[in-house]
């Protein structure tokens, strides 16, 4: 009921009639660092199926498996780029219920601070906007938005966690994990 809920929660918080789509493509690949990543996969998230929200792109060392990656402590990123305008606080709110769907409250204690420390650098989005999750063990997980870097949280267990809102054992959206992750 819960996950249910959290869906119609963030249905209604993006939901904007008068989005258009915008299909931009994404990059091959990206280097972080001097280490090239490869284009895991891309996938477009739906609204019932119809409306465009979101696209987003995976990229990860060229040998690391894909369905496990943001588990692993390699450099990665994750795009997303927004068809529809969405607010600061509808972003932290959809992250919030994600984590909390996925984790629970004794697994996210550790991480609270830098969760809260990550949310803080969330910004209003509006349409062809393009936020970048990287993670380098060396950097943390930055947060990035059209190119300009807002800010990065350090530790590999806050960004597996953290990414686990688009990646992990119960996405947001099953769909676009799987296409992310090219799985079967």
């Amino acid at each position: 009921m819960r996950k249910i809920m959290m869906v119609l929660g963030v249905a209604a918080l993006l939901f904007t009639p008068s989005a258009a789509a915008n299909d931009l493509g994404f990059s091959p690949r990206h280097i972080i660092e001097g280490e090239p990543l490869a284009l895991k996969g891309t996938a477009t998230h739906r609204l019932a199926g119809i409306l465009k929200i979101c696209r987003a792109a995976l990229y990860g060392p060229a040998g690391a498996a894909g369905d496990q990656l943001h588990l692993y402590d390699v450099p990665k990123r994750l795009e997303i780029e927004y068809f529809v305008p969405v607010g600061k606080d509808r972003l932290v709110q959809m992250a919030v219920d994600s984590l909390e769907t996925q984790f629970t409250d004794d697994q996210l204690l550790p991480f609270q601070d830098r969760i809260r420390e990550f949310h803080k650098l969330y910004r209003d989005v509006g349409r062809s906007d393009r936020y970048a999750m990287t993670y380098h063990p060396e950097l943390g997980l930055t947060l990035e938005l059209n190119g300009e870097i807002l800010g990065s949280v350090p530790g590999a267990r806050f960004a597996s966690t953290y990414l686990a809102i688009w990646l992990g054992d119960d996405p947001v959206s099953p769909a676009m994990k799987k296409k992310l992750l090219k799985q079967s």
